[in-house]
């Protein structure tokens, strides 16, 4: 065999070499082709192979080499041809032998080989033919370039450019039509490699062929790539264009040439029908930063729409002045003047003209009056230009509602000065509209100096809602306490200024409690709601609400009776219930004194609550009796409770109480029966108590009782694993036997973090299941758990499984357990 002559240094004869490619065998047919013509990058190959090249070059008679190619080119056997042209391709030694000898039947051979059936003979053969530079490879090379495979297209492109022939120049450049990113690449370059000189003429003349993709493809290669200023001419003949995609790709492409070549080209442009190309000239007018473009842009933005228009602002903010370094030229300045003026940009262009006007020299008079006529975004930058305050530090004010972060509000305080604050001040005096007095009083609440007070007051007389509210967050902000019945007042006056939210959150920050029951006194349902909002926000007021009507008990038990009341329908947590006890007294006074049966009705619901609650807060056995009577009272709002208050006794005899509610389906409360049950479960039921609860459940339970059940179980069920208990074992099996991918998946997961070896078997079953997932999370929980005694039944599945992810899961396992046992052997 050729393996034992080269290792021997025999010099094998053409003879011998033909024998062993006439072999019946296709494969060592392959294998010769291997090891003579290339290593096919497997690098057990590479010594055998060089061996044998050098062999063959030794031999005074190259046919050898030839005799062999052709041989191996004509070969029945696919795999054979496929193997000698691509050692051809990837090995350039090989082809180099051949390329000395350059005889006319390879040639025709390999010409031949470009239109085989096999694509990838179809491609080295064109990498082969780029590395022989033979100039009778063009003809076939230029065919190619319309193959049917892109990869093909691609070297046969690469390879006209190693050859140079001009004749391939036109033929490459129609190529550019391709939209194939790869083939547009290796045409570009192939090009490049002809010179300048010679493609220039070919591309300006396929500037006019009909095919629009063409032209487009062009463009972008002139200016992209070669930029030669001759290109300019032809390109801005191209803004005739019919297509509107070859316009804007001239316009893109100007871009890479100089200011005067292509400055008419771009004011053409800008009279273009298309807006997309409009922006593009106007966008590149604006990079160009030349003065003469401003009367042009204001005429584009006299007849633009928004997106125009905003080209135009961004463009003309370019507009430098040379005299001046960093500043807008002055015909540009006063264009954008007046677009302000004449309110012709919405806030965000507004802001972003106003930014850049605030940096002009002699701009804070203009600045001033912009200011008094109510521009905000002017406002903004009058107080961060001219060092009033920082912009850094204004804009989440300006963002943001009364719960922003006062962090910026002292880093103002750090830095504002006396005259800052006497520049707000004379700001806020001003005839100015309501934004500007809005935001101004926002800043100062932020600020939160005193000072501001006197000022701010002076805005609760506006005729602005939003002037008056601002000013009253502000103050509220400062803390003023002394002007509190003013504020709550002008906040009655104004009804609806304030939604309760709003309202608590002043009252707590001016502590101004009792000032409000005064004020309100003859409103107990916004007493009633504010009392509550107050106290979600950890205020308790409740206390103080009953010693300032202590002279007035059947109010007191109205207030309250609406504070419970909520309490009960919404099913949050009962409010202070130690205070809400003292008022039984004269809740009870309430009762008998009214006549309506269901306002009655709830005030007894109310006394019982209460009464329950004590209970419950002392741990007494008397809550449980009081609680089981409420369940079977009938009244929804009191059972709903009596299960939360049995979740807070956390009383495992009461589970059998609760059970029925999750399965609960009898009235439009049936999910508030449900969610509460599992709430309570979730309390009472301890992880180690759950599979005798399970059981139980199973053998009596719905489909929807043991679906909520799980939810409880999953919750618990974490704690034990997340402790690495095993008492969480027997329920994970449980779930492996579950109808439901979920329950499955969620038991891989909690044998995964366990560490449960001996729970392998049971996971290995799980490899028969239909579900592709539940058998790929098998496999990997399988190579965590390192179990290598079901390393022959893995092997078994390995065989069988279809699914190639799941096959990839199943092999590392395997892979990972074979390791494993083979250091368990040492």
């Amino acid at each position: 065999m050729l393996i034992v002559m080269v290792e021997e240094e025999q010099e094998p004869t053409l003879e011998e070499l033909l024998e062993q490619l006439q072999d019946e065998d296709g494969k060592v047919r392959e294998k010769v082709v291997k090891l003579v013509l290339g290593k096919l990058g497997e690098s057990r190959y590479l010594e055998d192979f060089r061996a044998a090249i050098k062999s063959l070059g030794n031999i005074e008679d190259k046919q050898v080499v030839v005799a062999l190619l052709m041989q191996a080119l004509k070969d029945e056997d696919g795999r054979v041809r496929e193997g000698a042209i691509r050692a051809l391709a990837t090995d350039r030694y090989a082809a180099q032998v051949l390329g000395e000898i350059k005889p006319a039947h390879v040639m025709e051979s390999l010409t031949e080989a470009l239109k085989d059936e096999n694509a990838k003979m179809r491609k080295y053969t064109a990498q082969v033919l780029g590395v022989l530079k033979d100039p009778r490879a063009v003809e076939p090379l230029i065919k190619a370039l319309e193959d049917e495979e892109w990869y093909v297209q691609r070297d046969a492109a690469r390879a006209l450019g190693e050859l140079g022939d001009s004749q391939a120049i036109v033929p490459l450049i129609s190529a550019l039509k391709c939209g194939d990113g790869h083939i547009k690449g290796a045409t570009e370059e192939a090009l490049k490699k002809f010179g300048i000189e010679k493609i220039l003429e070919p591309l300006f003349r396929a500037l006019k062929d009909e095919n629009s993709y063409l032209r487009k493809s062009v463009i972008g290669f002139l200016g992209i790539t070669l930029k030669d200023s001759r290109a300019v001419e032809p390109l801005i003949q191209a803004m005739e264009d019919e297509d509107t995609n070859v316009r804007v790709s001239v316009v893109e492409t100007l871009r890479k040439f100089g200011k005067e070549e292509i400055w008419g080209a771009l004011i053409h442009a800008l009279k273009d029908e298309n807006d997309f190309l409009r922006m593009n000239a106007i966008g590149l007018l604006g990079s160009l930063e030349d003065s003469r473009a401003v009367e042009p842009l204001i005429q584009a933005f006299e007849d633009g729409d928004y997106e125009i228009r905003k080209s135009v602002v961004e463009a003309l903010l370019k507009m430098r002045d040379p005299t001046k370094f960093g500043m807008i030229c002055d015909r540009a300045v006063e264009a954008l003047c007046q677009m302000i003026q004449l309110k012709a940009l919405d806030h965000v262009l507004n802001m972003q003209v106003v930014k850049a006007l605030g940096r002009q020299e002699g701009m804070k008079e203009y600045f001033y009056e912009l200011v008094k006529e109510g521009n905000r975004d002017a406002l903004f930058v009058y107080l961060d230009i001219y060092n009033i305050c920082s912009d850094g530090y204004i804009w989440p004010i300006y963002i943001d509602e009364f719960e922003y972060d006062f962090t910026y509000g002292s880093k103002l305080k750090e830095t504002i000065t006396d005259e800052d604050y006497e520049e707000l001040f004379r700001i806020l005096k001003l005839d100015t509209k309501p934004t500007v007095k809005f935001l101004i009083a926002r800043i100062l609440g932020a600020i939160g100096d005193k000072r501001a007070i006197n000022p701010i007051m002076e805005l609760l007389t506006a005729k602005e809602d939003q002037v008056v509210r601002s000013a009253i967050y502000a103050l509220a902000r400062i803390g003023d306490r002394s002007n509190a019945n003013k504020v709550l007042k002008t906040i009655k006056e104004r009804e609806g200024i304030f939604d309760v939210d709003g309202l608590a959150g002043i009252i707590t920050k001016l502590d101004a409690f009792e000032e409000f029951i005064e004020i309100f006194k003859d409103d107990p349902e916004l007493i009633s709601n504010t009392i509550l909002d107050i106290e979600e926000n950890g205020k308790k007021i409740i206390k103080r609400f009953i010693e300032a009507f202590k002279g007035e008990p059947i109010f007191v038990a109205d207030v309250l009776a609406k504070v419970w009341y909520w309490i009960l329908d919404c099913g949050g947590d009962p409010l202070n219930y130690e205070i809400l006890s003292r008022a039984k007294e004269d809740i009870v006074k309430l009762r008998d004194s009214i006549t309506d049966e269901e306002q009655q009705a709830i005030l007894k619901r109310m006394l019982r609550e209460i009464e329950t609650e004590e209970q419950i807060s002392t741990r007494s056995s008397q809550a449980l009796n009081l609680l089981y009577e409420d369940l079977a009272s009938g009244d929804i709002p009191i059972q709903l409770y009596a299960i939360k208050g049995l979740g807070k006794l956390k009383s495992v005899e009461s589970i059998d109480k609760i059970l029925p509610f999750l399965d609960y389906n009898d009235s439009k409360y049936a999910q508030n029966f449900r969610w509460a049950a599992r709430s309570a479960l979730d309390k009472i039921v301890s992880p180690k108590a759950l599979v005798p609860l399970i059981k139980e459940l199973k053998e009596r339970g719905s489909y929807r009782l043991i679906e909520a059940l799980n939810k409880i179980v999953k919750t618990k069920l974490e704690e034990l694993i997340n402790q690495k208990d095993e008492a969480a074992v027997e329920i994970l099996y449980d779930f492996l036997r579950s109808d439901t991918e979920s329950d499955k998946l969620y038991a891989l997961w909690g044998i995964k973090n366990l560490q449960l070896k001996k729970s392998s078997v049971k996971v290995l079953s799980l490899l028969k299941e239909e579900d592709k997932n539940i058998r790929k999370r098998a496999a990997e929980v399988l190579e965590n758990l390192g179990d290598t005694t079901i390393i022959a039944k893995l092997r078994e599945f390995q065989k069988t499984e279809e699914d190639s992810s799941v096959k990839v899961s199943v092999e590392k396992a395997l892979k990972k357990l074979e390791e494993l046992s083979k250091k368990e052997a040492s």
